[in-house]
Parts: structure tokens; C-alpha cells; sequence
């Protein structure tokens, strides 16, 4: 149980740097990731977990990573990048990593006309963002 919504907790989101204050996350952008939980641990009937791997930055923490923008929606709080695993068992030691692109399939079936959703080799990004934005940054592409 998280402590913004039922799959969620505030600390998923915090920068990385360790130092700043983070923002609270945008609750368009947390109805979307409880909405695609809900997709996806229908569609492969068994728990799901989806692991926030960037949610916040500050300035500083962004200029860090290579290729990001100094827009990126990270920095407002209204984006993600999320890892999706289906568990196997229930103590969540057995996990079974769902292809980003086919959580990006996903997240586009049930918002095809909103969220900003960037498909690369590890992750899946996904924001709030006010206009529908596809793109894709996976090697080989």
C-alpha cells in the first residue's frame, strides 16, 4: 500500500540527489499509473509491480544525466520513468520483467490522446504533460 495511492508512495518519486526537497507528484500522472497497474494485472492475470526508476529532479540532478532536457517534464513533477514486472509469486522475490515497449503499448491504448510517453531499451517514460507526445529512443530504431 503506498501513500498516494494504492500502489504508489511519495518516496518512489524523490530525487536522486539526495539533497533537495522534492515536489508532490501530479495526480493526473498518478491516475495514469494506477490505471495502467490495473491494465496490466488484467491482462496478465497476476500481481504487477511498476518501479519508479526517475520521478522528480531538481536542476542540478537532471544536468546529471546524459541526453536529458533541461525541459524535462521530471523537473515539474509531472513524469516518470517506470520499470513494469509481472510477480510470479507473492513474495515479490519472483519477477518477470514486462517489455517497456509493451508497457508503452499500454500506457498509448488507454491514453491515445494524451500523456507525453517516450519508449527506450530499459524503461518507459510517461508524463502529464497537457498534449499527446509519442517517442522513441530505443536503440536499433
Amino acid at each position: 500500500m503506498g501513500d498516494l495511492s494504492k500502489h504508489f508512495s511519495a518516496w518512489e518519486f524523490e530525487c536522486h540527489c539526495g539533497k533537495c526537497e522534492s515536489k508532490p507528484m501530479s495526480l493526473s500522472l498518478l491516475l495514469a499509473l494506477e490505471l495502467l497497474h490495473i491494465s496490466l494485472s488484467a491482462e496478465h492475470k497476476q500481481e504487477i509491480v511498476i518501479k519508479i526508476t526517475s520521478g522528480y529532479r531538481c536542476l542540478e540532478y537532471n544536468a546529471t544525466i546524459p541526453g536529458a532536457s533541461p525541459r524535462s517534464k521530471h523537473l515539474q513533477s509531472i513524469a516518470a520513468d517506470i520499470q513494469c514486472y509481472a510477480i510470479s509469486d507473492n513474495s515479490q522475490k519472483a519477477k518477470v520483467q514486462i517489455p517497456p515497449d509493451h508497457c508503452a503499448s499500454a500506457i498509448n491504448s488507454l491514453f491515445p490522446y494524451s500523456l507525453g510517453v517516450g519508449r527506450y531499451d530499459d524503461f518507459t517514460h510517461v508524463d502529464a504533460r497537457d498534449r499527446c507526445v509519442r517517442w522513441d529512443f530505443r536503440s536499433g530504431k
